[in-house]
């Protein structure tokens, strides 16, 4: 009897063969898509950092929740600039905390990494820990409930941050790109034949 006789019956392992195969690329699929949103390009139009002084010393500026103590209540909120100088955090909120500052240089940066809905690092001896948090929702962080819910809503902003971190200039042009405006249109005349 040849295989095309026997059918399914003559090769008994060769769908669930097939299915686990199915399977397992999808699951890379899934993997991969989901460690290129942490880790790849961001879109510019979901984060808007803003973009200053562009022809002179370009900076973005993100606006960021950040503590370095052990409990939320040691949560800062404010400006982040990252520009070809480095890093530059300023706190705005809350009151006990306006003028707590921190500065670093791209090379000083170790051991930058996403980790639970933020952008973690270590800059001379100490670990920052920061989150994308639009001007709206600061002061909204204290305890590990609202900590987690505001790690999501900035998701996107917090990888945007990591990405400029990682390549400065590809973030740079990512956001340059976005605010140039494309070129007029100028409307010629069809001429019929």
């Amino acid at each position: 009897m040849s295989l095309e006789q026997k059918g399914w019956r003559g090769c008994p392992s060769v769908l669930p063969l097939l299915i686990l195969v199915s399977v397992t690329l999808v699951a890379a699929e899934q993997r991969m898509s989901r460690r290129a949103g942490t880790t790849a390009a961001a879109t510019v139009e979901s984060i808007e950092p803003k973009l200053l002084n562009a022809d002179t010393n370009p900076t973005l500026r993100y606006p960021i929740g950040t503590f370095r103590g052990l409990t939320y209540g040691g949560f800062a909120y404010g400006w982040l600039d990252l520009s070809h100088a480095g890093v530059h955090f300023k706190a705005v909120q809350p009151v006990q905390k306006v003028g707590d500052e921190f500065d670093a240089a791209f090379g000083e940066i170790k051991n930058l990494e996403i980790s639970h809905g933020s952008v973690n690092f270590r800059s001379r001896g100490k670990t920052y820990v920061l989150i994308y948090m639009d001007e709206g929702h600061w002061g909204a962080v204290h305890n590990g409930s609202t900590y987690r819910d505001a790690a999501n809503v900035g998701e996107r902003g917090t990888t945007s941050i990591y990405n400029a971190l990682s390549n400065f200039d590809s973030m740079l042009a990512q956001v340059k790109a976005a605010t140039t405006p494309p070129p007029a249109v100028v409307a010629q005349p069809v001429v019929a034949p």
